[in-house]
């Protein structure tokens, strides 16, 4: 009797193994996947909604963190401005190759010890316009108190949407003081 009780496991336990982890972590990984869409359709929906000259802080979207926060346009190798925090974004996107395409644009944030960065869906209703783009087309005089920056530190940090073209923007910006 002892002989059969120790040789009828280890083949269950090889077949729970084999046959049931790959599973368990499949359900676990596209877990995480539909947790991490989920938010970004919420950030993505809460912009669309926003009314035009509507501001919304940046940290009520993304949360509160320390950092800086630069925009991301789509093909874009970089970051464009100066500084440490600029030069620490690009050499994360470089040493990852990440490029957004055309269908997207993103917000990259800096914190201590982490670069992250949200990726926002393009279409009509939702669009990126930077910074000089706006100042140089004047869509941001709807609100004279709003300041458009590609990149500034979190603490203040605001999104302006603006109708342009027929299309919905977000610009990133600061209220002026």
């Amino acid at each position: 009797m002892v002989s059969w009780k120790k040789s009828w496991h280890l083949p269950v336990v090889r077949w729970c193994f084999v046959c049931l982890l790959p599973g368990l972590l499949a359900a676990f990984v596209s877990g995480c996947d539909s947790a991490v869409s989920w938010t970004q359709e919420r950030q993505e929906r809460r912009l669309q909604q926003l009314e035009a000259a509507e501001t919304i802080r940046v940290d009520e979207l993304l949360g509160s963190f320390d950092g800086e926060i630069c925009v991301l346009s789509p093909y874009a190798l970089a970051v464009s401005p100066s500084g440490y925090q600029a030069q620490r974004i690009n050499a994360y996107l470089k040493e990852r190759g990440i490029v957004l395409m055309e269908h997207e644009w993103g917000l990259v944030v800096t914190e201590r010890n982490e670069v992250r960065i949200a990726k926002f869906k393009r279409s009509a209703s939702l669009d990126l316009l930077p910074a000089g783009v706006a100042l140089a087309n004047q869509v941001v005089d709807v609100r004279p108190d709003f300041e458009p920056r590609d990149c500034l530190p979190l603490k203040g940090a605001v999104m302006l949407k603006v109708e342009f073209r027929d299309r919905g923007y977000v610009v990133l910006g600061r209220m002026k003081p």
